[in-house]
């Protein structure tokens, strides 16, 4: 069954992994939003740039920032943001948002600051949660137009011509597909055809065999391989 239904799977994984980086790339964006509304600015002074590395030698650079708060006190904010060339250098005059009740919550008015994490959330969240979409939305409709040409299609012979690979591949095992041609005399023209993915040998089920396609008359373009003459895989 899991094989069977490999690839509508894979489109709601996808979907799932995709949701996470979506909702905390609002939740980020909105909090921050709503900090650079409420928070009082400050001109700051890079002091100093700290370095970090990460378990595979890469080096980034945060900028430690000192600036005064409405009351006169001093304060230091260190970026959580580090990038390599560093964003800023020593003396480097910014501007800062910080929190009047908690100077210590503070953000340097810069992308990197306030909008690289929901962005880069955004975007992630964004391609996997398109391509699980995508994938659902392309087995939804397929089983539409299969449902349709059940009803309104015409059943052709198709002549075995090989077997494709499938496109869907489960624990390094990829399944196969049973390619066929058939000629239209309508129109004189050749059509081939390819089942959906199959997770058996099918070869001496369908050797020297002709293969039933239903197709829509009209558009023989739409169709689907009846492979319901194979055996069920136990």
């Amino acid at each position: 069954m899991f094989k069977a239904n490999a690839l509508s799977i894979i489109g709601l994984v996808f979907s799932i992994v995709g949701l996470p980086f979506l909702v905390i790339s609002i939740f980020v964006g909105v909090a921050n939003y709503k900090f650079i509304h409420t928070a009082d600015r400050a001109q700051g002074k890079v002091v100093e740039l700290i370095s970090s590395q990460d378990s595979e030698g890469s080096r980034t650079y945060r900028p430690k920032v000192s600036f005064q708060s409405t009351n006169g006190e001093s304060h230091e904010y260190i970026s959580s943001s580090g990038t390599n060339p560093p964003a800023h250098k020593v003396g480097d005059k910014v501007t800062l948002y910080y929190e009047n009740s908690n100077p210590d919550n503070a953000k340097i008015d810069s992308f990197m600051d306030l909008w690289f994490l929901p962005a880069i959330m955004g975007l992630l969240g964004v391609i996997f949660f398109g391509i699980g979409g995508c994938i659902i939305m392309f087995q939804i409709k397929k089983k539409q137009t299969n449902a349709w040409l059940k009803i309104h299609g015409q059943k052709v012979m198709a002549d075995f011509v090989s077997l494709g690979e499938g496109l869907v591949e489960v624990n390094g095992e990829k399944g196969t597909n049973i390619v066929c041609q058939w000629l239209n005399p309508q129109d004189n023209k050749l059509y081939v055809f390819k089942s959906g993915d199959l997770w058996m040998d099918p070869t001496r089920f369908i050797q020297n065999k002709q293969i039933p396609v239903v197709i829509n008359p009209a558009n023989p373009h739409q169709y689907f391989v009846d492979t319901s003459f194979l055996p069920k895989v136990a």
